[in-house]
């Protein structure tokens, strides 16, 4: 943590070096409510894919987070306001279909993968993917040196497979390889009894290793607490989804 917050601190001097003002603790403050503010409007955006059938399909809420991050956070905000009252009083939402998916994986940032999902008798209703959850469901804490409280949410706060997260050793002195995998992955079991999620898709873009070394514990953990999961290796590439359709069909046929 000392170490990755030497790192941000390098990068803001860099910043005020480029930009010729000072970033100071006030605006960093308010940089941080304003971003809070947009993962507590997200965060209600996934509420409302909790009911069956879910007010918004995985598809929409893809491009939903495409959008956030292509736009300053306080236009950000204006535009999730907007679209969660659109969701809210529409009358074309999902259809409910048997499935109800997780997507577990890496960056997915086109609707591809999810719009083929969903025609073929899914609802994608939650993920922990890296633009997905893992980016909103926590605040930064404001701490009284914002750089403190960056530094612990970008490195300790977000689940992703590229942080270590050490497990605490038994009575023993030796470590339980099913209490680790629980250390690891509960907020994803946690997440399926949330949103009633009845399978789960690890997608895992190709050469992302550091997903992929993921996978085999992660399956054992699914498999462990009943809840079905299916591998899925993805290139980003059109011609690949033709053959993810078949497995994915194969997949919705046995959990639904």
């Amino acid at each position: 943590l000392a170490h990755f917050k030497d790192l941000l601190n390098d990068f803001k001097k860099t910043l005020e070096s480029f930009a010729g003002r000072e970033l100071s603790r006030e605006k960093l403050r308010s940089a941080i409510a304003a971003h809070n503010r947009q993962r507590q409007l997200v965060r209600e955006l996934y509420d409302l894919r909790k009911p069956d059938p879910p007010l918004i399909s995985g598809a929409e809420f893809v491009q939903t987070n495409v959008a956030l991050i292509s736009l300053p956070v306080e236009e950000g905000n204006e535009l999730l306001c907007q679209i969660i009252a659109e969701v809210k009083q529409r009358r074309n939402s999902p259809a409910r279909q048997p499935a109800r998916l997780l997507i577990w994986g890496s960056i997915i940032d086109n609707t591809a993968l999810f719009e083929m999902i969903e025609s073929i008798g899914a609802n994608v209703v939650m993920d922990d993917t890296s633009m997905g959850s893992r980016a909103y469901m926590k605040p930064v804490e404001l701490t009284e040196d914002p750089l403190d409280g960056l530094a612990y949410h970008y490195l300790v706060d977000l689940r992703s497979p590229r942080t270590f997260r050490e497990t605490p050793l038994t009575e023993n002195k030796r470590k339980d390889y099913m209490t680790d995998l629980e250390n690891r992955f509960s907020h994803i079991r946690d997440y399926a009894k949330e949103w009633n999620t009845n399978g789960v898709i690890l997608q895992v873009l190709r050469y992302c290793d550091t997903h992929a070394y993921e996978v085999p514990a992660l399956s054992h953990y699914l498999d462990s607490i009943g809840l079905p999961s299916l591998y899925l290796e993805y290139d980003y590439t059109a011609a690949a989804l033709a053959q993810l359709r078949t497995r994915i069909q194969a997949f919705l046929e046995i959990i639904s």
